[in-house]
């Protein structure tokens, strides 16, 4: 006869690998997903369609042919106006390791974890980004305060130190 303990030890076995097994694709999953910054191609300039002049397609540009045979004085170039960038963008730390993580600047942390919580939660990124900045900040102090001080982890991919905290704060529902 069997003892009853050891049912639940089993359940509890069956119980613990059935949540590695959903942590370990959801890791996979946000490495893939992280893997590459969402960002726009940058913009192709091609020679005017013949015909009327349309509208072209998104991202590029046409050159249209001078109407004389002179070339036009060169305009002088103005200084490039500085841009600033928002908050969530220039993340480049999906592909990182941890000690890579701990040398960045702040800045690129928070934007990689934008990345990844918009990727981890599409649907209520589209509908309201602006729950986005918040949970960008709680995953990197996550991040930052689960890797620091472990020299022995300094290799592994911060992505799937991502993953856990993501799915520790429920932001993959």
């Amino acid at each position: 006869m069997r003892h009853p303990e050891g049912t639940r030890v089993k359940k509890r076995r069956a119980k613990m690998n059935r949540l590695l097994s959903a942590i370990l694709i959801i890791s996979i999953l946000l490495l893939s997903a992280c893997a590459a910054p969402t960002s726009q191609p940058a913009p192709t300039s091609q020679p005017a369609p013949p015909g009327p002049p349309r509208p072209p397609p998104p991202g590029v540009t046409y050159i249209y042919p001078e109407e004389s045979s002179t070339p036009p004085a060169p305009a002088p170039t103005p200084a490039p106006a500085p841009t600033e960038r928002k908050w969530y963008e220039g993340g480049t730390l999906h592909k990182a390791t941890v000690g890579e993580w701990h040398r960045a600047t702040y800045t690129n942390r928070l934007a990689t974890c934008a990345d990844c919580v918009v990727v981890a939660n599409r649907a209520e990124a589209e509908r309201d980004f602006s729950t986005v900045k918040p949970k960008a900040i709680e995953l990197e102090k996550c991040i930052t305060e689960a890797t620091k001080g472990i020299s022995e982890i300094q290799h592994h991919q911060v992505a799937e130190y991502a993953a856990m905290c993501i799915i520790l704060m429920g932001y993959d529902k």
